[in-house]
């Protein structure tokens, strides 16, 4: 069975495409950066390709060199993602709850 853009991993790709976005917001990348990062020739997980065909992420030329950013779509998932984890109570250390 042939994998499809990651589309048999949806439970896998997601949260690194996140990743991938959060990584860009963190400061401006070039194109041959996030590339290299996160693209695999022949990869069961192709994260570039599969965020660029969501419309997740974009290159743009800036200066003469091209540069890889989220796309205000990317922006939006990476902020919900960032809201969700502020609001799930994080366990407490088993310190922590000796000391209370």
């Amino acid at each position: 069975m042939r994998e499809n853009g990651g589309q048999n991993y949806p439970h896998v790709i997601e949260p690194v495409i996140l990743d991938l976005i959060d990584w860009l917001v963190e400061r401006e990348r070039t194109c041959e950066e996030a590339m290299s990062a996160w693209s695999r020739p022949g990869s069961r997980l192709p994260i570039w390709e599969e965020a660029n065909r969501r419309g997740l992420v974009m290159t743009r030329r800036v200066k003469r060199r091209c540069v890889a950013r989220p796309t205000s779509l990317g922006l939006i998932l990476g902020e919900l993602r960032r809201e969700m984890r502020r609001q799930i109570p994080q366990p407490r250390s088993k310190a922590a709850t000796s000391a209370a």
